[in-house]
């Protein structure tokens, strides 16, 4: 097979990977997406496309929650318990959806229970204190589509600790914030702080007081001295 014909194949998988993501999504369907991710991982037409369809996975995932959000915003004015309940399952599915995304095959027993001991169950007790808000104060459309889209960033953080599990030796992360007039404080000062170890520091739309509208990105590049400058301090800290 020439160069060429390598690069019409990566681009045709990485193709078919954008459609199938998009069409699982819009199912709705998280189990054939870990299957989908699971297969995609072993295909070895794909190997240098994957991390680009596990990044466009997690725009697209956090895309489509919050065009479900803001449409769940309707039901709020009309039936809260409703709402809260079709938000949890919204909230829910996100995460694994974005954790699965990151990890790049279907997680395992262990990795599910942790994200809902975790990451979800945290995110219900913020769901709660949102029901509580609307219960004694009525709230317009506008508002609960705002603010129901800020979980968004829940899943932008944990799509990074997923991806950076596994730390390889040498390896740190730099966090990208996006320099504009709408950029937060504590994003600036996450990529004047940096570089981090994997699964260290601040994570986009976790940090970010934004939340679900944060675009800022950890990315990984290779440094052996900083790495072991990290490791050594985290190693005192913990002495």
């Amino acid at each position: 097979m020439t160069e060429e014909e390598k690069k019409q194949a990566r681009d045709q998988a990485l193709w078919f990977g954008w459609l199938s993501i998009a069409i699982l999504v819009a199912m709705g369907d998280s189990l054939a997406l870990q299957i989908f991710f699971s297969q995609l991982r072993h295909d070895h037409l794909v190997s240098d496309a994957f991390d680009s369809v596990q990044e466009q996975a997690r725009e697209t995932l956090q895309t489509d929650f919050e065009r479900i959000v803001e449409e769940l915003a309707r039901i709020a004015q009309i039936n809260i318990p409703d709402w809260e309940r079709q938000m949890a399952n919204a909230i829910e599915g996100y995460l694994i959806a974005q954790a699965t995304a990151a990890r790049g095959r279907a997680l395992l027993p262990s990795e599910l229970l942790e994200i809902e001991r975790d990451q979800i169950a945290t995110q219900m007790d913020y769901l709660a204190g949102f029901r509580q808000d609307l219960e004694s104060e009525p709230r317009t459309e506008d508002y609960i589509s705002s603010r129901s889209k800020l979980y968004a960033g829940a899943g932008r953080a944990l799509w990074y600790r997923i991806a950076e599990m596994d730390a390889p030796d040498g390896w740190v992360v730099d966090y990208h914030s996006v320099d504009d007039s709408g950029t937060c404080s504590p994003c600036v000062s996450a990529e004047s702080d940096g570089p981090y170890l994997f699964g260290h520091g601040p994570f986009p739309g976790e940090v970010c007081l934004g939340r679900g509208r944060c675009r800022c990105q950890r990315q990984p590049r290779f440094d052996l001295a900083a790495w072991e400058a990290l490791s050594a301090e985290r190693l005192d800290f913990a002495a």
